[in-house]
């Protein structure tokens, strides 16, 4: 099983929060790419088969998105994160004090580490960790329409 060590808001594994689309081609060598964004659909994102990176309008990664099985490595302690939801949220909360649930929008997040563990019918979907900007944008648009912010942020 791949060990992927997290650094908070700075990146997973090889992928640096920042880096060039360039430079995370060379790295990852993406399969197949498209738009995400919102409101606008207007930033890339790079399919790699394992894992997605999406990048930031200046072409720089924001986040990458894993998808299980695999493990991460925090301070020496590693969790694994497995498709089955009930035992990968008792590994992550040996490292994540804070991992929170947030039933409506089936996930759990822990700020302390910047990352994002979405699920359907019990079974982990991915893990997306992310750079401190990642949400800024959509956080800005949800406060000026609805008055809310993603996930509390």
């Amino acid at each position: 099983m791949k060990i992927y060590k997290l650094d908070p808001y700075c990146g997973i594994g090889s992928f640096s929060c920042g880096m060039s689309e360039e430079r995370f081609r060379a790295i990852a060598n993406p399969k197949n790419s498209f738009l995400y964004g919102f409101p606008e659909r207007n930033r890339l994102c790079l399919d790699c088969g394992d894992l997605f990176g999406f990048f930031s309008l200046n072409r720089a990664l924001n986040s990458v998105s894993l998808f299980p099985a695999f493990s991460i490595e925090y301070h020496g302690q590693i969790s694994e994160v497995s498709c089955e939801i009930e035992s990968t949220v008792r590994q992550l909360k040996r490292i994540a004090d804070d991992l929170k649930h947030i039933p409506n929008e089936s996930c759990y997040v822990s700020m302390m580490l910047g990352f994002v563990m979405c699920y359907e019918d019990c079974h982990v979907s991915n893990v997306l960790v992310f750079s401190r900007d990642y949400y800024e944008e959509e956080n800005k648009y949800l406060i000026e329409h609805f008055g809310v912010t993603k996930f509390g942020l």
